[in-house]
């Protein structure tokens, strides 16, 4: 990999100007084709008061049928409160 390139893709702001991406989140790498499917970064996000989410239920039973396919860096987020727009809540 070219560590040169490897960089933190934390503060490009978001389309809606309201934020931005947070810093150690995303990464760039000077070698994407050198990963594979269950290398890729997925993060769920939803709220645990979301009724299309099935109250976190649904989130988390995604999440997990990507655990269990191998998926090496999944992670998951429910946030306390939060319904469907969690940006804009």
């Amino acid at each position: 990999m070219n560590e040169l390139n490897f960089r933190d893709l934390g503060g490009i702001p978001f389309s809606d100007g309201k934020g931005c991406v947070p810093k150690g989140l995303f990464f760039r790498s000077g070698k994407l084709s050198a990963l594979t499917k269950e290398d890729l970064p997925v993060l769920f996000v939803s709220g645990d008061e979301d009724p299309v989410g099935d109250m976190g239920e649904g989130v988390r039973r995604a999440y997990q049928q990507f655990v269990d396919a191998g998926m090496k860096n999944v992670k998951c987020h429910l946030f306390k409160g939060d319904r469907h727009e969690i940006l804009n809540e």
